[in-house]
């Protein structure tokens, strides 16, 4: 093939089917939708992002998004993650309020 950019997608997306479709409960990397999860938004409910995160995925979708230590590295980095998503919404309003 040359080439992962079709079959690595594809796989993903049939990892995550098979895991909600059969119930398999499943931990999938996945844009999942997280408010006080990793201080994405705390407190404000209705006010969340989708970022890459760990979740459980079964026939409820993301059944449980799942939290771990980070060091201060991973941290900064995770924060950089959550702002990165934060900006692109934001333009994304400003282009079609």
């Amino acid at each position: 093939m040359g080439t992962s950019a079709f079959y690595a997608p594809a796989s993903g997306t049939i990892d995550m089917v098979e895991a909600i479709v059969r119930d398999k409960k499943r931990l999938i990397p996945s844009a999942a939708y997280c408010e006080d999860e990793y201080g994405v938004a705390p407190g404000q409910k209705g006010k969340g992002y989708f970022v890459g995160v760990p979740a459980v995925l079964g026939k409820n979708g993301v059944e449980k998004i799942i939290s771990f230590k980070m060091d201060d590295a991973e941290r900064k980095s995770m924060n950089e993650s959550i702002s990165h998503v934060k900006d692109l919404v934001g333009a994304t309003q400003k282009l079609f309020p």
